[in-house]
């Protein structure tokens, strides 16, 4: 069988050009989440379902989303991270 398309290999070297993770800090932590390239469908879904939430936690993880809970994070709080992450990715509302 021939192979037109190796997506393994593709999805490998994106994940290595993304590598550099998005920082934050909050309520006198420090957090990070993958590059915008490097995100799970599962986050992707959540975001763009509106659930900013639930992808807030999936990116975090477990133990960091406990973390940042600790801050009494607010919506509004986490509206501010994602344009963060957005503007920081060069991603546009709508993508």
């Amino acid at each position: 069988m021939t192979v037109a398309f190796d997506l393994d290999k593709a999805s490998a070297a994106i994940t290595e050009a993304a590598a550099d993770p998005f920082t934050f800090t909050w309520a006198g932590g420090s957090y990070e989440t993958p590059n915008v390239k490097s995100w799970s469908v599962d986050v992707v879904a959540a975001a763009a379902t509106g659930n900013i939430v639930g992808a807030m936690e999936e990116l975090l993880g477990q133990e960091q989303w406990a973390e940042f809970r600790k801050g009494k994070p607010t919506l509004g709080t986490i509206e501010a991270l994602f344009a963060a992450i957005s503007k920081d990715s060069g991603l546009t509302p709508g993508e």
